[in-house]
Order: C-alpha cells, then sequence, then structure tokens
C-alpha cells in the first residue's frame, strides 16, 4: 500500500438490495469498532435474504486500499 495515496477506510457500510432500493445492513456486533490494518475486521447482522450485497467503502482524503472480503 502507497500510504502517500491509499488509507484504511474512515468508514464501512453494508447494503442489501431490496427491489430497486439499497437498504443499509444494522450491525449488531461491529469490532474492532474503529477500522485498523492488518486486523480482521467483523461485522454481524440478523439475516437477510437478497440477491446483492454491496460493501462501502469511504476515505475522506485518500483512495480505500483493502486485501480481503470474507462473506458467511
Amino acid at each position: 500500500m502507497n500510504a502517500a495515496y491509499q488509507s484504511i477506510p474512515d468508514a464501512l457500510t453494508i447494503e442489501f438490495r431490496r427491489g430497486n432500493d439499497w437498504i443499509p445492513v444494522a450491525a449488531t456486533l461491529y469490532k474492532p469498532v474503529k477500522l485498523t490494518g492488518n486486523t480482521a475486521t467483523t461485522l454481524r447482522f440478523e439475516p437477510i435474504r437478497t440477491s446483492q450485497v454491496r460493501l462501502n467503502l469511504s476515505h475522506e482524503q485518500k483512495q480505500v486500499a483493502i486485501t480481503e472480503i470474507e462473506y458467511y
């Protein structure tokens, strides 16, 4: 990762598709509370039925860099 241009996300949200709308998922567990590099971030939420899931990552000033995503 080039720290001058890339960074760990400031914020992370998960959404699922319902019809034409994207609905935010309310996390029941968000660990750790602040996103940290080289550390697994766990989000748990109530089961949903959908055909599409979207992960939104944002940073105020830099591009976002991630290395791995797992959904269960």
